[in-house]
């Protein structure tokens, strides 16, 4: 049996990049890097592989495709067969598409990162403020970051297999996805061992 790959959902700044990279290092896993059309947010920023609009149109085979505040957004089905990889950082539109669209044979687990909107603001506001010093336009960046997740995410909870909360203490929320996933690994893991 393929290894499961976890797909990790949540608005943003809800603290799924710092889960995720936590996994990275602590559990020696590794997240595919979604192709995007946007321009990195600074140097280095990992999690996408950043192309050009016709890069991403040339693209063959796309399972998990969304296009989100003007840019494009996806995996191809080889990248989700890759076992290499065990994240994939998804919003939901995107894990939709994946599950109607990959015939492949790994199987997918989601875990929704939940956290409230005024958490997630301020966490933004600080974002954007790095980013342009500039308090106005950094409110007013950080409250459409808000509005547009109310959409993406509105119900997420309920489409997802799993959902955790990261409000207060992200080494919290971080023990219990943890957790989640050796659970899930262990489980099959045995189940192979039985087969």
């Amino acid at each position: 049996m393929s290894k499961p790959l976890f797909c990790i959902l949540g608005a943003s700044a809800s603290g799924k990049s710092t889960l995720v990279q936590k996994l990275e290092i602590e559990l020696n896993m590794k997240q595919i890097a979604s192709y995007a059309t946007r321009p990195p947010r600074y140097e280095g920023e990992a999690g996408h592989t950043f192309v050009t609009e016709e890069e991403f149109q040339s693209l063959s085979d796309i399972v998990a495709y969304n296009y989100y505040l003007d840019n494009h957004y996806g995996v191809t089905s080889q990248q989700i067969d890759d076992e290499a990889h065990d994240l994939y950082v998804v919003d939901q539109t995107g894990l939709n598409e994946l599950k109607e669209k990959y015939k492949g044979d790994r199987k997918i687990y989601s875990v929704y990162i939940d956290c409230l909107p005024l958490n997630r603001y301020d966490r933004l506001f600080d974002r954007y403020f790095k980013m342009y010093q500039n308090s106005l336009v950094a409110t007013n960046r950080a409250m459409e970051r808000i509005k547009q997740d109310e959409i993406e995410f509105e119900n997420c909870n309920l489409v997802v297999d799993y959902v955790i909360t990261n409000n207060d203490n992200i080494e919290t929320a971080y023990d219990e996805l943890k957790k989640y996933i050796q659970a899930i690994t262990k489980r099959q893991d045995n189940d192979n061992e039985n087969n």
